[in-house]
């Protein structure tokens, strides 16, 4: 009997000192426990997984849902006091919003850091011939817009990993997004004058300078102020007007004639009377035959434009350049353009057949 017990007891005591050798149980092993996330005040908080996340207007699901705040989408810490497991932020205009901080820090793939530095009164000059914008301060197929060589717009801040946040007007749409930082110039906005004050000249053009492949024309002599269009290198357009820094200038768009003012930094000062031309230089035409004739190019304002012709018992013309065969022969019109003092004549020669 006492050989049984002292067995036993030794079977038991080598139980509890193989247990106490075992590693923890199967359920404790598998069980991983996600350490939360530390979040700052003003830090910006990037989605990047198309479910995003919603945004509540207290810290709950019983209260409204603001919005939801889908791929791309920023957010702003603005309180790190957490109540209930709810972190307030700003987004979207909302600056009282609510989202969980258990879905922000136990879904580690949902929301990403990414750490942004503001700028205070700088502009970025586009180096790239085409620059992407993107939603988001990474490579995605997230684009927002387009950016063209020359173009200058708002840079708003950057990020340490190689991005700039660029805010500008598209047709009276404030677009904002990331731009690869290696392809802008960062400078500082230039001194804006209170008043500007304009002299108007007559007969004059601008053109876009050829080292910009596009420039601004904005609803006031201000760079802060809305962008009505875009020109871009080469194109030409009439000057109403000139301050130190600034033409006021007249183009059409569309059918529709705007005036705005474009930075005299991006464009050349030509006498509108050396691009003008007419749409034929000789014309074909049988009796009783009608041609008009046309006056290309920008002349400006104040300008007074004739015509004539060399034998009007050939071909005769009015003035607004309507031509009429009368009998064969050939005939010179001539198109006399003056501007203040200075003028140009155009010729185009007609030839009258049977």
């Amino acid at each position: 009997m006492k050989k049984t017990m002292k067995k036993l007891i030794a079977l038991i005591l080598t139980g509890v000192i193989m247990m106490s050798s075992l590693p923890a149980a199967a359920a404790d092993s598998q069980t991983t426990v996600v350490q939360p996330k530390t979040f700052t005040v003003g830090q910006t908080l990037i989605i990047t997984v198309p479910g995003g996340i919603d945004v509540y207007s207290g810290p709950g699901i019983t209260y409204d849902r603001i919005l939801t705040l889908g791929y791309g989408n920023q957010l702003t810490v603005t309180d790190t006091t957490y109540a209930s497991g709810w972190m307030k932020i700003s987004c979207g205009g909302y600056s009282d919003g609510w989202v969980s901080v258990d879905e922000i820090s136990v879904s580690a793939d949902i929301i990403t850091a990414s750490p942004e530095y503001l700028y205070s009164d700088k502009q970025a000059n586009v180096l790239s011939n085409v620059l992407n914008v993107y939603a988001t301060p990474f490579f995605s197929n997230n684009l927002v817009g387009f950016l063209y060589k020359g173009q200058v717009v708002d840079a708003v801040g950057y990020t340490a990993s190689g991005w700039t946040r660029v805010q500008y007007d598209r047709n009276g749409q404030l677009i904002t997004g990331y731009v690869s930082s290696s392809w802008v110039k960062i400078s500082d906005k230039p001194a804006l004058t209170k008043t500007e004050t304009f002299k108007k000249i007559y007969g004059y053009s601008a053109q876009i300078k050829t080292e910009y492949t596009a420039a601004s024309v904005y609803a006031s002599p201000r760079t802060d102020s809305s962008i009505l269009t875009t020109l871009y290198s080469g194109q030409v357009v009439t000057i109403l007007s000139q301050s130190t820094n600034w033409y006021r200038v007249t183009l059409n768009v569309d059918d529709e004639m705007i005036t705005g003012y474009l930075h005299r930094s991006f464009a050349t000062r030509l006498n509108a009377l050396t691009n003008l031309r007419l749409n034929k230089t000789s014309k074909t035409l049988k009796v009783r035959g009608k041609y008009q004739l046309l006056l290309r190019g920008t002349t400006g304002m104040n300008v007074r434009v004739s015509w004539k012709s060399s034998k009007k018992s050939v071909a005769s013309v009015t003035n607004r350049g309507y031509v009429t065969a009368k009998k064969a022969g050939t005939a010179k019109i001539t198109c006399t353009v003056k501007v203040g003092t200075r003028s140009k004549k155009l010729t185009c020669t007609i030839k009258v057949s049977k």
